[in-house]
């Protein structure tokens, strides 16, 4: 197992911990990232996506490592993260105990048991299906913001569900947008199915039409939208170390298409609804190692 593409927050200002920290995951992750306070810790998770973070029970010198804490559980992107804590005093640390994927490492010295924990923590077991969240969610967000600064229509994501072999094949829409996403370290392909009302709805919010089939002009608009959300999202990824190639997306429509994704593995669904109709992405992802 390899933690070679994770990217840990440690929150720490203290020489001997940082030292620690570095030494013992600095040669085996992508990066670490160290936080001297609370502001800094706030800032640096705003501005870059972490796979873990990790801090001491002996209250460190940051200005409140409460208010941070406090803050990430607000934070969509952190609440869920792994914290790991180097040392057992729960008593000094009672704010943490509420997290609800909290791991301590007894001895805060022992290299050994952290770079394990982090290894069960953080990488699957062979042959075990992921799809990466972090390289998921700017899409989301470009889905969701493109269509809302374009259309003028709020798009409210559902529950996302992993597609079952005993699902439908269909696709939960009537015409769909499918491009391929391949980074150095990724091969993927996501597709945007939307439904008939909700594309007619899109296409003539931005064009001012009354358009009421789904013709080669809507075909067209929906090829558009999936290059700009392509676009946004992969302008996002650059920022976190990902760099995707360019794509040419292909459009498909017809009741219960069925979308072919250029790859094999687990599919993850997306689904969005709006008052005009609702949509999925679908997303097809697997490491390239």
């Amino acid at each position: 197992m390899s933690i070679a593409t994770k990217r840990i927050l440690c929150l720490s200002d203290e020489v001997k911990t940082k030292e620690f920290v570095q030494t013992t995951l600095g040669p085996l992750v992508k990066f670490i990232i160290f936080a001297i306070s609370d502001a800094d810790a706030v800032s640096k998770t705003t501005n870059s996506d972490f796979d873990a973070i990790i801090c001491r029970t002996v209250k460190p010198t940051l200005d409140d490592p409460k208010k941070f804490f406090q803050w990430s559980k607000m934070q969509k992107n952190l609440k869920t993260l792994p914290w790991v804590v180097l040392g057992k005093d729960i008593e000094s640390e009672q704010h943490l105990v509420q997290h609800s994927n909290l791991k301590f490492i007894e001895n805060p010295t022992d290299g050994i048991a952290l770079v394990k924990l982090l290894e069960n923590l953080l990488v699957p077991p062979s042959g075990q299906p992921t799809i990466d969240v972090n390289f998921i969610n700017p899409f989301v967000a470009a889905v969701v913001n493109v269509i809302e600064s374009m259309a003028q229509i709020k798009l409210t994501r559902v529950t996302p569900y992993v597609k079952k072999p005993d699902m439908p094949k269909g696709a939960i829409g009537d015409i769909s947008g499918i491009i391929g996403m391949n980074s150095d370290r990724f091969l993927g392909s996501m597709a945007m199915c939307f439904q008939e009302g909700l594309i007619l709805k899109i296409f003539n919010n931005m064009m001012g039409g009354a358009t009421r089939e789904l013709n080669d002009d809507v075909k067209d608009a929906v090829a558009e939208l999936t290059n700009i959300i392509f676009g946004n999202a992969k302008r996002d990824l650059n920022v976190i170390g990902h760099t995707i190639q360019p794509a040419i997306p292909s459009v498909i429509t017809g009741k219960n298409h069925e979308i072919r994704h250029s790859i094999e593995g687990m599919c993850l669904v997306i689904p969005f609804e709006s008052l005009s109709g609702k949509m999925v992405v679908e997303c097809v992802m697997r490491s390239r190692t």
